[in-house]
């Protein structure tokens, strides 16, 4: 990856963060073309297909998430950080089963314990909030 798409994948957030409208939509769209062209000349290395799914995640085009932290995983099956942000969209687009078997496996494999216990929340709020919205039987 070259730097000027580093920079513009900082920009980025940096425009997200603060709320510049005008800002992100440019950086972003920057960016992605970017990283498009990094897959492209290496679609073996799943970093690109990770970052381009983060700015996907912030401008909540999940479906776009979900394909590119698919794509991620096949090439590296074992990188935690892929399951939460695919259970991330996953939960976003209603995908309950998916999102919580995300979370369950980024758990399993997190390379740190902040890491896991970021996981596990994630995984413990979908479990909640999947539950509450089960009807009760009435006693």
């Amino acid at each position: 990856m070259n730097i000027q798409v580093a920079n513009d994948i900082q920009y980025a957030y940096g425009s997200i963060r603060l709320g510049l409208e005008d800002f992100t939509q440019q950086y972003c769209d920057s960016a992605i073309a970017g990283l498009t062209n990094s897959i492209q000349f290496s679609p073996e290395n799943p970093n690109p297909y990770y970052q381009r799914a983060g700015l996907s995640f912030e401008l909540g085009d999940y479906e776009s998430v979900v394909s590119d932290t698919t794509t991620a995983i096949e090439v590296d099956p074992d990188n935690a950080h892929y399951y939460d942000l695919r259970g991330l969209a996953n939960f976003r687009l209603h995908q309950y089963s998916e999102a919580i078997r995300d979370f369950r496996f980024a758990t399993a494999v997190a390379p740190t314990a902040e890491f896991r216990q970021q996981a596990e929340i994630h995984f413990h709020l979908a479990q909640t909030w999947i539950e509450s919205q089960q009807p009760h039987a009435e006693q």
